[in-house]
């Protein structure tokens, strides 16, 4: 079949029963459709023709994109979404004490210094952040802290596959004595548990 038949079929049986089965409107009808398809065979509005009204509504302080992979329809995204976007790919050394950003989701932090301690934000969603362990093997302690009372969860992919334990405010320790350069960990904020960590390289464990 054609483009034109299929337009054609579908439009005709958009319209009920009662009306597209009688003959003479069902005939009108088709040839409604027909030139419709002959004036504009794609079917679709004209280069900018499409004003913002005629968009769908969105929530308050997002915008339109796409974060799911590939492609498809957009997305309402978050700040938080949109910082993710703007980061990704990013990368940067750490010497010192670090306060991590809101703004800083998406980045990578790599840490060369022993014994400094990454600081999280509070929670909220959509943040997320991958450390590095940039020293020689044995040589730096990565330490990330939790802001307040907040957790960080999961189980590492160590050979024993040890859950991590650490409470409230605890760090998420990179010990030195088995750290390797490039040991790594993501940390990704999830509502209702806490910053999830996961993609482990190397050994790592809970604050005692």
């Amino acid at each position: 079949m054609s483009a034109k038949t299929d337009f054609v079929a579908q439009f005709t049986a958009d319209f009920t029963a009662t009306y597209s089965n009688a003959l003479p409107v069902r005939g009108a009808i088709t040839k409604l459709a027909e030139a419709m398809f002959d004036a504009n065979g794609s079917m679709t509005p004209a280069d900018l023709s499409v004003t913002n009204a005629k968009l769908a509504t969105v929530a308050t302080q997002t915008i339109k994109g796409r974060t799911t992979a590939s492609t498809g329809a957009p997305e309402d995204l978050t700040i938080a979404q949109v910082r993710a976007l703007l980061n990704t790919g990013k990368a940067e050394t750490v010497t010192d004490n670090k306060t991590i950003l809101a703004s800083d989701s998406g980045k990578t932090f790599v840490v060369t210094a022993d014994a400094v301690t990454q600081s999280l934000p509070a929670g909220a969603d959509g943040l997320e952040y991958t450390f590095k362990n940039g020293g020689a093997n044995g040589a730096v302690l990565l330490a990330i802290d939790p802001n307040g009372s907040e957790i960080i969860v999961g189980t590492t992919n160590a050979t024993t596959n040890v859950a991590l334990s650490g409470g409230a405010g605890k760090k998420l320790l990179n010990t030195k004595a088995t750290a390797i350069k490039g040991d790594s960990v993501h940390l990704a904020w999830v509502t209702g548990i806490g910053w999830f960590a996961d993609n482990f390289s190397g050994i790592w464990a809970s604050e005692g």
